[in-house]
């Protein structure tokens, strides 16, 4: 028994997911995105376990991160990090032989200053509608200029609307994209996310680069992509007791009761990470049955209404808040946020238990 919420990550499912991605239609190379410590996963667990399968390419955020994922996957892999870098983070990348994505000018002039055209052959990305981080298209030229016959390894680009298949930037973007990648014809390409492989092969190209798909959350991929929740979220039930007709519970007295109702105190509140915007509208289960949070969530607990349950409910049982019973996604809408928020939010008090 614990009073503490616990993490269980099935390693095996995050690797049958990059298979199962890795055999959709139109996907050639699939990499791993694993910033934010693999989404709360563990980088060092999960970069392990995908590059013993034969993942090839691994994608950060940070240069940090990215030279923590070569320990770990050793010097075959391409490691290739989202933010680029600054001056002071070229030894770093020539070191470890970091592939800095290039997304402005400045970037480009310091990979350029630095000789790092070897050790790491551009990767370039241009924002073609998301308006956040890349090269401007109208830079092309004076990208082209600045690269005096460098090596180009990859053009990448990011789309803003992915998950909404319908959306038209989505088009834009794609052909957009393709119009500035024809200047660097022998270049690989990349542009689609996990959101992205699900729109098909029209998107996929040389390099898809799937982050929430690997761990078994986002949004469906095609059909027969069978992808299992590599996570699982549970926390031990403290107390169970009755609160009687006309009671409250929880701060604020927002959840008031009209008969006589069983409620149970599970330990997970906020300061784990769990969103306090799941107050009186988010759930768990507990013996494969569903209930509701009710009250707010706390810093350290929220309760749940466990009256309708036909399951024996005791102290030191653990109530899942997502993973195969309670599906992440759906969390997410009832605190009015995304799985990846709710992945990468979870906080360091809770246990991780990693299966192989």
């Amino acid at each position: 028994m614990h009073t503490s919420a616990r993490i269980t990550i099935e390693l095996s499912r995050i690797v049958s997911n990059w298979q199962a991605l890795s055999a959709v239609p139109g996907a050639k190379e699939v990499g791993a995105v694993v910033k934010a410590d693999g989404y709360g996963l563990g980088s060092e667990q999960t970069c392990r376990a995908l590059a013993e399968a034969g993942c090839q390419t691994f994608f950060t955020a940070t240069m940090q991160e990215g030279a923590e994922v070569r320990d770990i996957v050793g010097d075959a892999p391409d490691i290739i990090v989202f933010h680029g870098m600054m001056d002071t983070e070229a030894d770093l990348a020539r070191d470890k032989r970091l592939k800095p994505v290039l997304n402005t000018l400045h970037q480009l002039r310091i990979w350029r200053m630095h000789g790092l055209a070897e050790s790491a052959p551009a990767v370039l990305q241009f924002d073609t509608g998301m308006n956040r981080l890349g090269l401007r298209p109208e830079d092309v030229s004076a990208v082209i200029e600045m690269l005096d016959g460098r090596p180009v390894d990859m053009v990448m680009s990011h789309l803003a609307c992915a998950d909404e298949p319908d959306h038209p930037l989505n088009t834009t973007q794609r052909n957009l994209f393709l119009e500035l990648a024809e200047h660097w014809p022998s270049a690989r390409r990349s542009l689609a996310n996990s959101a992205a492989m699900a729109l098909g092969p029209d998107y996929m190209f040389d390099l898809t680069r799937p982050g929430i798909a690997l761990y078994g959350a986002g949004v469906p991929m095609p059909t027969g992509t069978n992808l299992k929740p590599a996570m699982t979220l549970e926390a031990p039930i403290l107390s169970v007791f009755m609160a009687p007709r006309g009671a409250s519970t929880g701060y604020g007295a927002t959840r008031r009761f009209g008969r006589i109702r069983r409620l149970a105190t599970v330990a997970l509140g906020y300061a784990d990470g769990f969103p306090r915007a799941a107050s009186n509208s988010g759930f768990a289960f507990i013996g494969g049955e569903r209930c509701k949070i009710v009250g707010r969530v706390s810093m350290d607990m929220l309760t749940l209404d466990v009256t309708d349950l036909t399951c024996m409910i005791a102290p030191g049982m653990m109530a899942e808040l997502f993973g195969d019973q309670g599906n992440i996604e759906a969390q997410a809408r009832e605190a009015g946020t995304l799985g990846y928020e709710l992945m990468t939010c979870l906080g360091s008090r809770i246990e991780r238990v990693w299966h192989d």
